[in-house]
């Protein structure tokens, strides 16, 4: 378990770091990926519990605190995105890529 949260805070940050210097630095009109809903999504496909639902909305958080903007928004759309993707799983089986791309898109 502690691996896992250790896992999870190593590639937020690293995420996040990318996500905000690297990829615009590189080319303004690149479209970055939201590294922090990928994690989400992760957390909702393979951690189907509370301890899920409490990763997702400290990833959301530390969004925020990143944004250095308002807290909140980003918290609360993780645990909403955490929350659809956690319904539709157990409504369909994903397991293909295209699947998964489909289910991020519904997500964000």
């Amino acid at each position: 378990m502690i691996r896992l949260i250790l896992t999870f805070a190593v590639f937020c940050m690293l995420g996040l770091f990318v996500q905000g210097t690297i990829l615009p630095a590189a080319s303004p009109d690149f479209i970055t990926p939201d590294i922090i809903l990928i994690l989400v999504i992760t957390l909702g496909l393979h951690a189907r519990n509370i301890y899920g639902l409490l990763g997702s909305f400290f990833l959301g958080l530390v969004a925020d605190a990143a944004s250095a903007q308002f807290i909140g928004p980003h918290a609360a759309g993780a645990v909403l995105a955490f929350w659809v993707v956690n319904y539709i799983s157990q409504k369909v089986y994903f397991e293909h890529f295209v699947g998964l791309m489909i289910l991020g898109f519904v997500a964000s």
